[in-house]
């Protein structure tokens, strides 16, 4: 406040006619300040003998068409509050990214749903009895749901669909996150694969022997991958391809 009161402007950036007018409007000495309509009659390229509004229009457009007109940032008189900033409209770019950061999304939730509802069909189905004798069985298709791998991949194609939602919808976390319960479902239904004598149903059809009854009955058997596991883990793939792409998609 001292160095306004007392020191001069340092005005080095400033050339030309602008130099002159800036300083002008800083004298100390509000008298010595010009005004208003000096100061646009003089960016302008006019002069103190344009009197009327028309003339005034008349010098400005002239002054446009012969170059003379001076581009300035245009000052805030001292006293008067500060203009409120505008926010401005998105690049059509910044909207094209936006559409396509949701696009892909969206793309991760109906995966994610996909996956989910894979998990109700069959993911597994029993073979025959092995043993001395070896006797045919009907076979006994079993939902991937009814194994605790099939719950875990269900739980985490939720998580995934909730990600992507949530980004879609409010943009407070990036469908990105979606490959950490995608990996996880890929991993489960890794390990059903390895571990397929997991498989199991509480609910089999009338005639059929499970693997849970054939463990009662202490017999070995096969149990063979359905199409509802090729299914479910083509889905968890598309899904953590997709997570990946929405990463790249929402860094751009």
């Amino acid at each position: 406040m001292h160095r306004i009161l007392t020191g001069e402007p340092d005005l080095g950036r400033l050339v030309g006619a602008l130099h002159g007018i800036v300083t002008e409007c800083l004298a100390k000495d509000p008298a010595g300040r010009p005004s208003a309509r000096a100061i646009l009659l003089r960016l302008l390229g006019g002069t103190q003998s344009s009197s009327t509004p028309e003339t005034l229009l008349i010098a400005g457009a002239r002054a446009s068409a012969s170059g003379t007109l001076l581009s300035a940032e245009p000052t805030r008189p001292v006293g008067e509050p500060p203009t409120r900033q505008v926010a401005r409209p998105a690049a059509p770019g910044g909207e094209r990214a936006g559409a396509g950061r949701r696009a892909t999304a969206y793309a991760v939730a109906a995966a994610a749903l996909f996956l989910g509802a894979a998990t109700f069909l069959p993911w597994g189905r029993v073979g025959k009895l092995l043993g001395s004798i070896t006797l045919p069985i009907d076979n006994a298709d079993v939902a991937g749901l009814a194994t605790q791998w099939g719950a875990i991949t269900l739980v985490m194609a939720v998580a995934a669909m909730a990600v992507a939602v949530t980004d879609a919808l409010t943009r407070r976390l990036s469908a990105a996150w979606a490959v950490v319960p995608g990996g996880v479902a890929a991993a489960s239904m890794a390990v059903f694969w390895i571990r397929q004598d997991d498989l199991h149903s509480k609910h089999p059809s009338a005639g059929m022997l499970t693997a849970d009854d054939l463990r009662e009955l202490g017999t070995s058997f096969h149990v063979s991958i359905s199409y509802g596991w090729y299914t479910a883990i083509a889905l968890a793939a598309v899904l953590v391809v997709l997570s990946l792409v929405s990463l790249l998609v929402r860094r751009s």
